[in-house]
């Protein structure tokens, strides 16, 4: 079990790279807006602070990186497709082609037409 905890981990292997405090601190913000719960789902306990920042700092040490997206949002649907995390999934994904990463995007069974049709628009 120890094993796998370190195989997930977001912390960086190596000495962190450098980024200004500016940076820093504009992630620091950012990480505000995406933590609020608009819809009062209770998100808070998922929220830890410093969180995003050290996923970018993860992500710059990385040159392979797994996505994960998928979640069935509307049981009553047939099927129950999620719908912004896989397009906010391939954004991500070809941000980080860009700058050089290899990147696997995975997704369950149901999400596999609305993954498919993110990344062929």
């Amino acid at each position: 079990m120890e094993q796998n905890k370190k195989m997930i981990s977001l912390t960086p292997r190596a000495a962190p790279p450098r980024i200004s405090s500016a940076l820093t601190k504009c992630i620091g913000r950012l990480e505000k807006v995406v933590q609020r719960d608009e819809g009062k789902r209770g998100i808070e306990k998922l929220c830890r602070e410093g969180e995003l920042l050290q996923t970018a700092l993860s992500l710059l040490e990385s040159r392979s990186v797994l996505l994960v997206t998928g979640f069935p949002c509307f049981p009553s649907l047939e099927p129950p497709t999620e719908t912004d995390g896989p397009a906010g999934t391939l954004s991500i994904a070809r941000a980080l082609v860009r700058t050089g990463r290899n990147v696997v995007v995975a997704t369950d069974e149901c999400n596999g037409n609305v993954v498919r049709a993110a990344y062929d628009h």
